[in-house]
Order: C-alpha cells, then structure tokens, then sequence
C-alpha cells in the first residue's frame, strides 16, 4: 500500500475548471494516484474495472473522453459497469507543452459530464445524483482529476496527500542528493519509502490451488492448467511423503534455483510479463523477483506450508523487490529465492553438490532471520510484517 501525503492542489465544482502552482513538480504514477482516491471512498466494490499505459486507457480515453493518446504521458481510469456511473480518471500531461493539454483535458472531460448528466436525467435519479456531485481537479503539477465518486471530499484529501507525499520525497531527494547515508528510523532501520515504487502484480493462484486440491480443473484457464500441471509433476519428482516441512521447502528452493534464469530483459520493453508469474518460472523458466516469490509460495501453499510474500525494495527504497517468509514449527523465515539465483551465478544440478558454491550463492538467503535482511538492502514495512527471528532451520545451522 503506497503511503502519501499533502500539496496545495486548487480544487473546482462540476463544469468549471481551475489550476495552482506547486514549488516544485509532483511525480505520481497516474494508476497510483487513481488507487489511491479510490482507496478514500466508502464502496470500493463498485469500481471492477481498471485501466492504465498498460492496459487499454489510450483508447478508452480517446473513445469515451475524446482525449488524443498524444495530449497525456500518464493516464489511469477505474470505473464501474452498465448504468453504474462511478468513475476515477487520472491524467498527466507531457510537462513540456506548458499546460496546454492540462486545460484542453479538463475541457473535455466537462463535456463528458454533461453527457453523462443526461445520460442519467429524469429516469436514473441516483446514478444522476451522483453525476452531480462529480467535479474535474487540475493541478500546475501537470494532473487532470475526474472524480465520480460517493465522497468527492475525501477523494480530493486522498489526491492532495499523494502529491505532498511526492514533494516530500523529491526535497528529501535533492537534500541528500550525493549522499551515501541512508534515512534511518527509530530503530535504526533503513526507512522504507515506496512512494516512488510501484506495486508488483501478485498474480492470484486461488483458482490453481483450489483445482489441485479438490481434482476438478475444468475452470482453469489455459495458463493455469499449464501451471498446475507443471507443479504437480515438480512435487511428484522432489517430494516425499516422509519428508518434513522443512525438507519440503528445501527441495523446492533448489528446485527453482536450478531450473531458472533471472529474466534480465525484464526492465526494457522486450521483458517477457509472465516473467513476474509462475507460467513464466514454471513454463518459460525465467522469472523476475515476482515470479521467484509467486512460485514458491505457490509450491509451499500446496503443501500446506504457511507462508507469504513481502512486497518492498532494495537500494534505500529506490529498486521494488519481493521475496517469501515461511512459518516453520511456529517461527517465522525469510526466503529470498531471487537473490539465491544471482544473474552471472547461476546454480546448477552441478554445481548444487559444490558445498562451497552452495553456501556462498544458493542458500545466502534461505531461512535467514529479518535483521539479517535488514542488513543485506532489504527494505519493506517492517512494523507491518511478522519478524522473522526463527534460527532452529537456518540453512547453516540445520544442513
């Protein structure tokens, strides 16, 4: 959950629209500041569709809104169906053009409520009631708002708090800009800030564990009855009923570092996005962090393993990474599958028997404690997460 907090935005009523200047520019992905305002309304339920740069908002926003692909840099709209007219669109212009798209957006997007108000008249009185309570926002920070919602008020708040959120991160930036001492809290841990991070796409396997247990895999996708399959016959070949739970999650461990690579072209355009999914570790045999993490916990909630998946960073919050905690006999383990395969040292059946290699690279963040991650460039929401302190199966201890 992304934390954000408070900018002066100049804020206007349905059919009018006005901007403010900010002392310096906010940067908030469009779909972020979009989660957020809907986070602000009472029935999140009524939102089931989201759009975003990734998925589909150029032609909804030229389609619906009339606005041209090449008048925004960011855009995000989340929206209900049918004659439901709840609706949040976030708009960021190209900072370049001096805010003529800003105005031009804004524009549009009041004329698109006047549609949608006699969408509604006369027939739909609640649906139109809460057209009228609807208002475009503008922002000199290059941000064009429209809010369909219950509680426009709390939606303009929640949108504020994401832009101070944003400013403060950028002085902070440029106070410490040069500097190699990290931000420490309380206790002495390197503070977690993902306000510039965006949130890695846990990908839901409920359907896939729900087929495996119950035998029935007629509503799976094609995806997901590739990806039972494949676990099926992975547990069948490394696990045995005698093993413990413990044994269980080393084998898998190994399994996965043996058996992928690290998709490096994850960053650029020609990454592969099941890379961050277990079709892509499973099926393609590469994987990103969310792919690593995604699959062991996939594996360990098969066989009954409590566990899960922390979403966080690395490098003082400025890289998102993910990675696994287990409970094992009541404690709880972190397990950082990614960085037991580092890129350039990939493990091996080979080489998995090398009991140097594999105590320097396989198993460096197998069953290790949450200081011991603090302290190898691990940030995530420390007070939100169990702490790991378990010892008992450590990696170099237990072996």
């Amino acid at each position: 959950m992304k934390r954000f907090v408070f900018a002066l935005i100049c804020l206007v009523a349905v059919m009018t629209a006005a901007s403010c200047k900010s002392e310096t520019a906010a940067d908030i992905a469009a779909l972020d500041a979009a989660k957020t305002v809907l986070e602000s309304q009472p029935d999140v339920s009524l939102y089931t569709q989201t759009l975003s740069a990734f998925d589909g908002v150029y032609d909804y926003a030229e389609n619906v809104y009339g606005v041209d692909k090449t008048m925004f840099s960011d855009a995000a709209v989340i929206h209900a169906e049918g004659m439901d007219p709840h609706e949040i669109a976030v708009f960021r212009e190209d900072h370049s053009r001096g805010g003529e798209d800003r105005y031009e957006i804004s524009c549009l997007l009041l004329e698109y409520l006047k549609r949608r108000t006699n969408d509604f008249s006369g027939y739909a009185p609640a649906a139109a009631a809460t057209v009228a309570r609807a208002e475009v926002v503008t922002s000199d920070d290059g941000y064009v708002l429209l809010l369909i919602c219950d509680d426009v008020d709390a939606a303009k708040a929640a949108f504020n708090n994401a832009v101070k959120a944003s400013l403060e991160a950028a002085s902070y930036d440029k106070e410490n800009e040069g500097s190699d001492e990290p931000l420490l809290d309380e206790n002495g841990y390197v503070v977690f800030n993902d306000s510039e991070l965006n949130e890695l796409p846990i990908y839901d396997t409920s359907d896939i564990l729900k087929a495996y247990f119950s035998g029935d895999e007629s509503s799976l996708s094609t995806k997901d009855k590739a990806i039972l399959k494949a676990a099926k016959e992975i547990i069948s070949a490394i696990i045995t009923e005698d093993m413990s739970d413990y044994e269980k999650e080393h084998a898998v461990h190994d399994y996965i570092v043996t058996h992928t690579y690290y998709d490096e072209d994850a960053i650029t355009a020609a990454g592969d996005p099941d890379s961050a999914n277990p079709y892509g570790l499973l099926i393609k045999g590469k994987a990103t962090c969310m792919g690593y993490a995604s699959s062991f916990s996939l594996f360990m909630d098969m066989l009954g393993i409590e566990n899960a998946i922390v979403l966080g960073a690395h490098e003082y919050s400025t890289e998102e990474h993910a990675w696994n905690m287990v409970r094992l006999e009541s404690d709880w383990y972190c397990v950082d599958v990614t960085w037991d395969d580092p890129i350039g040292a990939h493990i091996t059946e080979e080489n998995i028997h090398d009991d140097t290699f594999v105590m320097n690279m396989a198993h460096r963040y197998f069953n290790v404690t949450s200081e011991y991650m603090r302290d190898t460039d691990h940030q995530w929401d420390y007070y939100g997460v169990p702490e790991a302190d378990g010892t008992k199966f450590a990696f170099d201890e237990f072996n």
